[in-house]
């Protein structure tokens, strides 16, 4: 059975996008275990320069680019250079999207042509993986992300949102992600 996972590498393949620019952390580790070997990964030591990085790759290429951020305060900011960017993705954790939502406004009001993809796992994964390297446990009140309408916020701010459930789905709303001409989440 193919999951979103495998299904989005084989999107963005389909789409060019085989080079990452990131800063990541806990949260982005599932989607970088078994990195394709036909994709290549630039790390970057702090978010703007990521997103610096990655719009001028883009720009000088031609073709959209996938920036993969840790969560808190590197969304937002990240996403403040984004005013000019050509076409870039943008994947995050629920969690680090409710660190720094303005981020959504901000790219609404520049009108940057951004697709962000939040990965929802309901939860501060990041705080979760630190309770337990600190011997504290990850159950800890206030780290559970649940019932939170992400459609509903990125649309509140004027983004373009499609939710995605099924591998299926994924395509369609690639295509729509990158038809519009403003952020879209």
């Amino acid at each position: 059975m193919t999951t979103v996972r495998d299904r989005a590498y084989e999107t963005l393949r389909a789409y060019g996008v085989t080079t990452v620019f990131g800063n990541p952390g806990f949260t982005e580790l599932p989607f970088l275990a078994g990195f394709p070997d036909d994709f290549t990964y630039h790390l970057g030591l702090q978010e703007a320069a990521v997103i610096g990085m990655a719009d001028g790759f883009a720009q000088a290429s031609g073709r959209p680019v996938l920036v993969n951020l840790h969560n808190a305060p590197g969304v937002g900011n990240a996403l403040g250079n984004l005013k000019t960017a050509y076409r870039v993705i943008c994947a995050l954790g629920d969690g680090a999207l409710l660190y720094s939502v303005q981020a959504i406004w901000t790219a609404v009001k520049t009108n940057a042509r951004v697709v962000i993809i939040v990965l929802d796992n309901r939860g501060y994964v990041v705080l979760k993986e630190s309770g337990d390297f600190l011997g504290v446990g990850h159950d800890q009140p206030g780290l559970d992300v649940s019932g939170v309408d992400h459609l509903a916020l990125a649309r509140g701010f004027g983004a373009e949102a499609h939710r995605i459930e099924r591998a299926d789905e994924l395509v369609p709303a690639f295509e729509k992600a990158f038809a519009a001409d403003g952020p879209c989440c």
